[in-house]
């Protein structure tokens, strides 16, 4: 886990993730839903961006006009904010 998602983790602080020069926040990781960890783990990245953004956050991102591969990339780069990354699974 990186020292800024351990740092956030313990403060209990939303995720922040910069992707496509623009800041993405989310709920802390430990509040991320078990629906939202099963959606990540069967790569229904389209349901996890969903639950995970706010209504603005996830307006702003479909306004992008993203691909599969973009919606991956900002998935991953959430979860690698939240420090999920290095778990190994």
């Amino acid at each position: 886990m990186s020292q800024a998602a351990q740092k956030a983790e313990a403060q209990n602080a939303p995720v922040k993730a910069t992707w496509r020069d623009r800041e993405w926040v989310t709920a802390p990781g430990a509040e991320w839903s078990w629906d939202i960890l099963e959606a990540i783990d069967d790569e229904k990245y389209s349901k996890a961006l969903r639950a995970l953004l706010s209504e603005e956050d996830y307006e702003a991102f479909k306004a992008l006009r993203p691909t599969i591969t973009d919606g991956g990339a900002l998935m991953e780069a959430l979860v690698k904010a939240a420090g999920f990354a290095d778990s190994g699974e």
